[in-house]
């Protein structure tokens, strides 16, 4: 009991130590060697391709067919313990189990079942386990860990394919080595050709001759005795070291695999100290080049900033000039609609026309023009940054530093200007409408004055109603004309006084869409500028710090820390 303790302090020991030096996948498997000496249970796992035996070895084993038989693949886990009164609890579709007649098992298929049955040769502590297939090596991997021996089945008519040698390298690189193999359905072979094939059998299988079986589990179930025979000799090989717990066993796999973890160890320690000297001789030089890149890297940062800086100089310029064009259009086509429309000219609705106008504008030409130009600008900034972010991981690794917690990214997105306003205040001169002219009551008074003197100086009054008729047309005529003249008078007023108006709003319109693109740019320069900074600092820091043999004396720790446990371990077992 004292050598098991020990050696599972070791263990300990030595998975501590691989973790420390990243090689979790070993630390792993002797975490899963500790887990075998603790359980008091022995796994015996039977494995193969589909379709080789298994279920069948297990049955003959058992001296009845009690498990489901298939000639198609079945991916049932089969797990059998010694029971003086037979059960099956199996797992359904739904993961939940439950118990069925042991009749039930050779009817349906079930993801897992376990089985009590009454086996006089097996010992109490001892599980027998079939795994169904090989094509996962995740899952297969998981299970060769969690047993303590492993029978792998074979078909004896095609021996040793590539799915079963991959296997059988998970099976030795988790520690076992008294694997046995079993040629099954020997009885299809003709007896003219099996001393050929065990022949072959002990050149291609990766084990010795007394750990290679050929049988015949079909023949072992009809009750032919040479099979029996045969099967009595693998028995006496698959309980071998299992009396007293098969601790004897567990240990072996164990102090095998921790030989392994050891020189594992070793060579990854000798490797970080070989490279640690390496680092030691180049630091100098290592120190001259990183200064350089350092300085190159700050550059592309300033770099970045020189042009976000040049890029808002140019939009605005752009703006400005796409802003004075098209307040110069607006007032121009503004005062064109005043003085050609039809429509009753009001405040609301020169307004109303107006904005329609820098709506369009906005949509058609703004809006585009920004988006491209923000486009074309971050592909720009996207190159730079990548560059910087290669230059600054280039910088991490050569320090052996983590890389930065976030890259430099820089999105400009689009740029939020709020819909164009013009406050635009003309008072609107008086035009009347062609209908209050005609109805104006000075006009109408004149021409009925008119008509009553036409009427009564011409003679006969058949001719003087058409002259009164005449001289009402003639007065309303230039009445009209001069109402006409006069709108047209009032409303180039009103179109010039708007042109004007609209011209000294270019302005202030540059000014609320310059804004809006700075304030966007000057909280990504911000930004830019404190991601640089941060990033920048740790190899500052370093540049700037002496150099240290922290890494060095790290690998040279590890060294001890596993000599410590080598020595342990060969005073533990001299041999």
């Amino acid at each position: 009991m004292k050598q098991e303790s020990d050696l599972m302090d070791l263990m300990a020991q030595q998975i501590e130590l691989l973790k420390d030096v990243a090689y979790s996948d070993w630390a792993v498997r002797l975490e899963s060697a500790q887990n075998r000496l603790r359980d008091e249970r022995l796994n015996l796992l039977f494995v193969g391709d589909y379709s080789r035996g298994k279920s069948t070895l297990l049955n003959a084993l058992l001296g009845e067919e009690v498990l489901a038989v298939s000639a198609v693949p079945v991916s049932t886990i089969n797990r059998i313990d010694r029971s003086d009164h037979p059960f099956a609890n199996v797992q359904g579709a739904d993961g939940r189990q439950q118990s069925v007649p042991l009749s039930d098992l050779l009817e349906a298929d079930y993801p897992q079942v376990d089985v009590g049955y009454p086996v006089p040769w097996l010992p109490g502590n001892v599980t027998l386990i079939e795994q169904p297939t090989l094509e996962q090596p995740d899952a297969f991997a998981q299970v060769v860990a969690h047993a303590d021996r492993v029978v792998m089945v074979v078909a004896s008519d095609s021996l040793y394919s590539m799915n079963e040698q991959r296997a059988v390298e998970q099976i030795k690189a988790a520690g076992h080595r008294a694997l046995l193999f079993v040629c099954s359905c020997w009885d299809r072979i003709p007896p003219t050709e099996q001393s050929k094939l065990q022949e072959a059998a002990y050149v291609r299988l990766p084990v010795n001759p007394d750990q290679i079986f050929f049988l015949s589990a079909e023949k072992v179930l009809q009750g032919d005795l040479h099979a029996i025979t045969a099967l009595e000799k693998f028995k006496e090989a698959l309980l071998s070291g299992v009396a007293a717990g098969g601790q004897a066993l567990k240990q072996e796999r164990a102090q095998r695999l921790l030989q392994q973890a050891m020189a594992v160890a070793k060579t990854a320690i000798d490797e970080q100290q070989a490279v640690q000297s390496q680092n030691q001789a180049a630091a100098q030089s290592q120190r001259r080049e990183l200064q350089l890149t350092y300085e190159d890297t700050a550059a592309v940062g300033r770099e970045l900033e020189a042009d976000l800086s040049d890029f808002r100089q140019r939009t605005g310029e752009v703006v400005q000039a796409m802003m004075n064009t098209f307040i110069r259009n607006l007032a121009q086509e503004t005062a064109n609609w005043i003085e050609t429309t039809d429509t009753s000219l009001s405040p609301s609705a020169i307004e109303k026309q107006i904005c329609s106008t820098i709506r369009r504008w906005q949509q058609n030409e703004l809006e585009p023009y920004l988006r491209t130009q923000m486009s074309d600008q971050a592909k720009d900034l996207q190159t730079q940054s990548q560059s910087f972010n290669r230059q600054l991981n280039g910088l991490y690794k050569r320090l052996s530093m983590a890389e930065p917690a976030a890259a430099l990214a820089l999105n400009l997105g689009d740029v939020p200007i709020e819909e164009v306003s013009l406050e635009v205040s003309v008072p609107l001169a008086d035009a009347d409408d062609l209908s209050s002219e005609l109805l104006n009551p000075s006009r109408i008074v004149i021409s009925l004055g008119v008509m009553a003197v036409t009427f009564l100086v011409i003679r006969p009054f058949f001719l003087a109603i058409p002259a009164s008729l005449a001289g009402l047309g003639a007065t309303t005529f230039f009445s009209m004309k001069r109402s006409q003249s006069r709108q047209s008078s009032s409303r180039h007023q009103l179109a010039r006084a708007y042109e004007q108006a609209i011209r000294r709003q270019a302005d202030p319109i540059s000014l609320q869409i310059l804004n809006a693109i700075n304030a966007r740019l000057d909280e990504l320069q911000k930004t830019m500028r404190l991601h640089i900074s941060a990033c920048l600092k740790p190899v500052q820091q370093y540049l700037q710090a002496a150099p240290t043999e922290a890494a060095e004396a790290e690998a040279t720790a590890y060294q001890s820390r596993l000599q410590e446990i080598k020595q342990a371990f060969r005073q533990l077992f001299p041999t």
